[in-house]
């Protein structure tokens, strides 16, 4: 049985699809915040493209019939976010090499039936990190989190970046050990891989302050989600450091707040979010995506909510 928000959101893409247009969309849970919809379809509506874009709630126990249900029902396309990026993938026919090896799926192209998966996260990720990644080299990283888009973190910065060490910091023990047993071979350089106890402060604090580096790829402070970023781990922060919250509703998350009020950089997840939906427009429609116009709407949208 799938939730009554799913079924409405299905019933538009069936109306949709009758009047000849194309659609679009994004699964995950939750996903009232998500800033996709609006980015994509003033995209479209940018590059004259007869297309719209959905948003879909689904439980990683839905998934599978919610996919199915959708490529049924002609969806041409979808975005994939917490917590679905992992699980999606034995659902597909195929996916890139990046994808299969950093085990994470976000962008699903349809074609005749058919589902290939992408991780366009990778160059979202990175584009804000390039005027760093020198700065950055045999320096110390820190990564909060052990998901999907942890995994694509990673993979980016180990592939990319000569760091000296890389900590995941996660509440998952057993989930970390595989993420970072699989990291092993992503390795480019000599980078030691460990991991921390998220609820170990005392074990954190002396690896948060000596990296230069701080990422946090967990739902942790975001809109709409039940939990904030702990402050215990605040005072840990400092200057010199590039605090950096995939999380984008609130534009300035709490962590970015308190990192950067203690001399750190911030970047926030909304630019990561517009260079890996360009990535995933590419894909869909051949075109590029206005990114300019786009973030100045975005900026201007998050801002009216605060």
């Amino acid at each position: 049985m799938l939730n009554h928000q799913f079924n409405t959101s299905l019933e538009q893409l069936k109306t949709i699809v009758s009047s000849g247009k194309q659609v679009y969309g994004i699964f995950g849970s939750p996903i009232a915040h998500s800033l996709s919809p609006l980015m994509h379809n003033e995209a479209f509506k940018y590059r004259n493209i007869n297309a719209i874009y959905l948003p879909f709630l689904v439980a990683e126990s839905e998934l599978e019939t919610a996919l199915k249900t959708v490529v049924e029902g002609g969806i041409s396309g979808l975005n994939i976010t917490l917590p679905l990026k992992q699980a999606v993938i034995p659902l597909l026919d195929s996916i890139t090499s990046d994808a299969k090896k950093i085990g994470a799926v976000n962008t699903i192209v349809v074609s005749h039936h058919t589902l290939k998966g992408y991780n366009t996260d990778l160059r979202g990720f990175l584009a804000p990190l390039r005027n760093y990644i020198k700065a950055m080299q045999y320096e110390n990283a820190v990564v909060f989190g052990s998901g999907g888009a942890a995994r694509t973190v990673l993979y980016a910065l180990l592939k990319n970046c000569k760091l000296s060490s890389v900590t995941l910091i996660t509440i998952e023990k057993a989930r970390g050990c595989r993420l970072l047993d699989s990291a092993e071979s992503w390795k480019k350089y000599d980078t030691i891989l460990q991991m921390a106890s998220f609820d170990d402060t005392k074990d954190s604090a002396e690896i948060l302050w000596n990296s230069r580096l701080v990422i946090n790829c967990t739902p942790l402070g975001m809109s709409g989600y039940n939990e904030d970023f702990p402050e215990r781990f605040f005072r840990f922060l400092r200057p010199g450091q590039i605090v950096y919250d995939l999380v984008y509703t609130p534009l300035k998350t709490k962590l970015l707040y308190e990192g950067e009020k203690r001399g750190a950089i911030p970047i926030s997840g909304l630019d990561m979010l517009i260079q890996q939906g360009a990535a995933s427009f590419k894909l869909w429609t051949q075109q590029t995506m206005p990114i300019k116009a786009i973030k100045t709407l975005l900026w201007c949208q998050e801002k009216m909510l605060k």
